[in-house]
């Protein structure tokens, strides 16, 4: 519960100066934590895809304002 709670408020608290992509990526590792996956590269390679295909179909293709990817995209 407590990664789950922690990858929640890192992407509270990152997701303004750091973008979607990597506090959406930090989260989805503190989800996949709290149910017992291992925080290895592995790991972050996967929740580092499907951040960053979270924000391109929803802010790029679809329109919805989730701010940049990275601080240095548009």
């Amino acid at each position: 519960m407590v990664f789950l709670l922690a990858g929640g408020l890192a992407f509270m608290a990152l997701v303004i100066p750091l973008g979607f992509i990597i506090p959406g990526t930090l989260c989805g590792m503190g989800v996949a934590r709290a149910f017992d996956a291992p925080l290895n590269l592995k790991s972050l390679t996967i929740c580092g895809l499907i951040a960053t295909t979270f924000w391109v179909v929803f802010a790029q293709i679809l329109g919805v304002g989730l701010g940049p990817g990275l601080p240095w995209l548009l």
